[in-house]
Formats: C-alpha cells, sequence, structure tokens
C-alpha cells in the first residue's frame, strides 16, 4: 500500500525539482583540494559567472559532512571521509 507522501505528485513550481521541460546547467570540477585561502570564492564566482544550477566537486579533501553558504548566495552541501576513515587511510599509505 502506498503512503500518502508517494502518492503526492512533485510540485514543479516550487523548484526544488528538475524538469525535462526546462534547461538546468550542471558542471562538474575536479578542484584536487578547496582548503586554500580564496578557493571557496573563486568556485562561487566561477559557478556564478557559469551560469551553473548544479556543480559535481571531486578531490575537495574536506572531512565530514557539511553545509557552506558562499558569498554569492549559493549553497555547498559536501561529504567528505569520516575523520576516523581518514586515519585509517593515513596508517595504511604509510605502511
Amino acid at each position: 500500500m502506498a503512503t500518502e507522501s508517494a502518492r503526492r505528485k512533485p510540485d514543479w513550481r516550487n523548484g526544488t525539482t528538475l524538469s525535462m521541460k526546462t534547461r538546468t546547467r550542471i558542471g562538474t570540477w575536479n578542484v584536487l583540494t578547496l582548503a586554500q585561502k580564496g578557493k571557496l570564492a573563486t568556485l562561487g564566482r566561477e559557478a556564478a559567472r557559469l551560469k551553473l544550477e548544479i556543480l559535481g566537486l571531486s578531490e575537495v579533501r574536506w572531512p565530514n559532512s557539511a553545509e557552506h553558504k558562499l558569498p554569492t548566495g549559493q549553497v555547498l552541501l559536501y561529504s567528505g571521509m569520516q575523520a576516523e576513515d581518514s586515519q585509517r587511510a593515513h596508517r595504511v599509505r604509510g605502511a
């Protein structure tokens, strides 16, 4: 039996879902690291300049998971390696 939330149709007007009828600009970027000063601001400026609505990043190298609001108003959601996994990875590499 379907639940009430499963029966509801998506609300395309609120902008929270993608639609096949509109164009969505998506990009990917291998940033190597965002740990250096100014890199996060550069990321926001470049995404705005390219009018990207969704940007996939790799090699960010941030621990854990969090949400950051950029100076440009964009929201950055990330999920990195958990602290205990990071320590284990360093031990394996150092062996």
